[in-house]
């Protein structure tokens, strides 16, 4: 994930005199409902293709090589048809979901909105039964951006030892368990996530990326060099169980949700994030493709044998070493990216239930070592929590699924979702209600298309997450 700092000032920028900032918001014309977005252009902000390269290079990661195994598990038709339209369902709701934060932003004449701000914002202007509940809303949102950011971490943990691991145990004799390994790997994951300047973060994320693509670049024409496997001898279809844990797989693969409205909040013209060719629509087509080429190839070059990382099925030729190497150092830099979004949210909480014990104004000194030592132990233990679940669940295989599958379904398909209803179907039901003839039944037509779309996928998303975390419990208990 991509984070940089964010300006101290609020960027000016120009909206659309069709709605003003002055205007009353409450009954905004239908063409700003059916549009969904602010004509704004920013004096300062990032260009399309700059938006563009970083959300792709965002989404391909360690879930891009962990596809293969997915397809194993689903098997190889219903694999690709998943990853093909669950990438035209992601797509889907991150369009809709910067739609709802750009309609805000719109109503409040403009100004930076973040996931959980939005849900807030939706509720707030929405049904008067909904109002009471944005707080809660808000919070589910953050909770479950922490606990999808975690599980990243856990999977960062588990994906570093493993290869770590690896490489150490094919050229040395040593030889270790994976409990062991996993230890000896939480003082160093204590110092990287003691990095506190964005700055550093960011020159490593960047470095970071540039190792992650040339790594792929490698592996893939591997993969395509390699002879391959006949699909007949392989199932085109498993079990339901084997379907609902490659989802999560899939499903963790394409969890770039979370930085599409910080994205959008740096575009400097915000529109063009959305339509055919926006960012969004790019950037997830050339990442679905990917990822589609890589599950399949993978698991036509390795089969029933394909691992939890196609990486650790490379051979053991120095290139490989050095690119499984490469692929374990970058992963361990970005841990520190990933802790950053919990530690932002959470760190502030932590510290003002610690800090109201000590007095700030009868010793300044003693109240900074004081905040010092809360926010080096919220680090330490919050690194702990990875390297228990990572000892819990070691395999890669399993640990990916499992966090894609929880807090993945819900930010990916029912929260965003429920927010377009939120935000669009009080508006459009006033509309309908002062309508006449062809064109009530129009906006008839459109509130029951929104309406049957937005609960498809909330439907989906809660039977994924249900069914998807039976089917990987009981992988775990096997």
């Amino acid at each position: 994930m991509v984070i940089e700092e964010s300006p101290q000032k609020e960027e000016s920028i120009v909206i659309d005199k069709a709605f003003t900032p002055g205007q009353k918001p409450d009954d905004p014309p239908i063409e700003s409902l059916e549009k969904g977005y602010v004509p704004v252009v920013k004096n300062k902000g990032i260009s399309y293709w700059v938006a563009v390269t970083n959300f792709i290079r965002t989404l391909l990661g360690v879930g891009c090589l962990a596809l293969p195994i997915a397809v194993k598990d689903a098997g190889w038709l219903v694999a690709l048809i998943m990853t093909l339209l669950f990438g035209i369902f992601n797509a889907h709701c991150m369009l809709i979901l910067v739609k709802s934060a750009q309609y805000l932003a719109r109503k409040k004449g403009g100004g930076r909105l973040e996931f959980g701000q939005v849900a807030f914002d939706a509720c707030s202007n929405s049904f008067d039964f909904f109002k009471k509940y944005g707080l809660a809303f808000k919070l589910l949102v953050n909770v479950s951006i922490i606990g999808l950011q975690m599980g990243a971490c856990s999977v960062y943990y588990v994906f570093v030892t493993v290869h770590l691991q690896e490489i150490v145990e094919q050229y040395t004799s040593i030889r270790l368990s994976e409990t062991v390994w996993l230890l000896l790997m939480f003082v160093p994951f204590v110092l990287v996530n003691c990095l506190r300047t964005l700055k550093v973060i960011a020159i490593l994320s960047g470095l970071g990326n540039i190792i992650m693509c040339g790594s792929l670049i490698i592996i893939f024409q591997h993969l395509i060099r390699q002879p391959h496997l006949s699909l007949s001898n392989f199932p085109a279809v498993n079990s339901f169980d084997g379907i609902m844990i490659a989802s999560g797989a899939i499903l963790y693969a394409f969890e770039g949700l979370v930085v599409v409205l910080p994205l959008e909040n740096k575009i400097k013209k915000p529109d063009q994030m959305l339509g055919s060719t926006g960012v969004i629509s790019v950037g997830m087509s050339t990442v679905t493709v990917i990822y589609s080429l890589c599950g399949f190839l993978g698991f036509i070059t390795y089969g029933d044998k394909v691992k939890g990382s196609v990486a650790l099925n490379l051979p053991e030729d120095l290139i490989f070493s050095i690119v499984r190497g490469c692929l374990a150092l970058v992963v361990f830099t970005g841990f520190a990216i990933q802790q950053y979004v919990a530690i932002e949210v959470t760190l502030p909480v932590v510290k003002h239930y610690f800090l109201k014990f000590v007095d700030s104004s009868e010793n300044q000194k003693k109240f900074r070592i004081f905040s010092f030592i809360i926010e080096f132990g919220h680090r330490v233990f919050l690194v702990f929590i990875c390297m228990v679940t990572a000892i819990t669940i070691p395999q890669l295989e399993k640990i990916i699924p499992l966090a894609g599958i929880t807090c993945g379904m819900l930010l990916a398909f029912v929260f965003p979702a429920a927010i377009h209803i939120l935000v669009f179907l009080p508006g459009l039901i006033e509309e309908f209600k002062k309508s006449f003839g062809g064109e009530k039944r129009c906006l008839g037509m459109k509130i029951t298309v929104m309406l049957v779309k937005d609960l498809f996928l909330i439907c989906l998303g809660m039977f994924g997450l249900v069914a998807g975390l039976q089917a990987s419990i009981k992988d775990l208990i096997k």
